[in-house]
């Protein structure tokens, strides 16, 4: 209920129990309606304290609250990208919410969309969803991200340069998807099954500071997710992460078959198919068709770009992996 009352006197000129007396009447025109309605709150940014107000408010009142919801950005022009602290919000806001449905209803790597928040537009959004997202495992029973697209009211739209210009969307104006929409594309096309994965290699690499591993699977597949993120601003460099698979029924078989997709600076990237093209101000069909091919992934035989070394059951290789890049390897099992 409400949009993040706790940032006065942006969305909220009153004072939290203001809040809580407009959640309670809310909730009971809801309720009276039907029981099955669920509400929950307070939607705020990240403030812990908030949510066990509101639970104790609730439980002294005897008011219905079905879930808490709540939001965490990292930073706004700084900090961005910043896994460490959306984690640590997470935690905290879980802890506080107890045996309640946590609902985080806006994350992302900047709660800023200017030219300053470029990361929004950029290769590194793809690595930094996907390694969130393996860190965050648990810690909330439901993720939105902000935003679906740059068609975005709340403090007006771009005036200029319109179709990359730091928007919250997985989509810019135009409707092309950003490398952020390619990385949840990823996640939704893998299994719901996680596979463990052993640290050790990563650690032993050289991205032991900045590289990861997602691996899911479902029936016949299993998706590796290598990533290379870190801050924005921070140290970062092209690194290679160490891989070593075992359980495959026939690994020359799985491996001929394996497929790889990746998105950095140089694959995947529309804002630099749109930095190419001298930055139009306002696109052509033709020109948005033009981003709208370059934003595709492209997957390429895995065996061709890699050393592979077998032992049994067992398969090896080293992955080359740019900063702020991520790589996605298809093996059929």
């Amino acid at each position: 209920m409400w949009n993040e009352p706790g940032v006065a006197p942006t969305f909220w000129t009153g004072t939290k129990e203001q809040y809580f007396q407009l959640y309670l009447q809310t909730t009971n025109a809801f309720k009276a309606v039907s029981r099955n309605f669920q509400v929950g709150g307070p939607a705020t940014d990240c403030c812990a304290a908030w949510i066990e107000d509101l639970i104790v408010f609730c439980k002294q009142n005897n008011i219905s609250i079905d879930f808490v919801s709540t939001h965490t950005y990292p930073g706004g022009e700084t900090n961005i990208g910043n896994i460490d602290s959306i984690v640590s919000t997470l935690k905290q806001s879980k802890r506080a919410a107890g045996n309640l449905p946590l609902v985080i209803t806006e994350w992302s790597s900047s709660y800023v969309q200017n030219w300053k928040a470029s990361f929004h537009d950029e290769p590194g959004s793809a690595p930094f969803l996907v390694a969130t997202m393996q860190k965050a495992v648990g810690l909330a029973d439901v993720f939105s991200y902000w935003a679906f697209s740059d068609v975005f009211e709340e403090a007006g739209f771009a005036s200029a340069n319109i179709s990359f210009y730091g928007g919250f969307g997985l989509l810019n104006f135009y409707g092309v998807p950003k490398p952020a929409f390619r990385a949840f594309q990823l996640l939704h096309q893998a299994g719901d099954q996680q596979v463990t994965v052993n640290q050790k290699n990563i650690t032993q690499s050289t991205c032991r500071n900045t590289g990861g591993l997602l691996a899911l699977r479902n029936s016949s597949d299993v998706l590796f997710l290598l990533y290379n993120h870190n801050v924005v601003g921070a140290p970062i460099s092209d690194c290679t992460i160490n891989v070593t698979v075992t359980g495959l029924i026939n690994p020359p078989k799985s491996i001929k078959q394996a497929t790889i997709i990746r998105i950095d600076e140089q694959n995947t990237n529309p804002k630099a198919k749109w930095l190419s093209m001298g930055k139009p101000e306002y696109l052509t069909k033709q020109q948005i068709d033009v981003l709208k091919s370059a934003s595709v992934m492209i997957p390429n035989l895995f065996s061709s770009s890699v050393v592979i070394q077998y032992n049994g059951s067992t398969v090896s290789f080293s992955l080359p992996l740019p900063k702020h890049g991520l790589a996605a390897i298809n093996i059929p099992l």
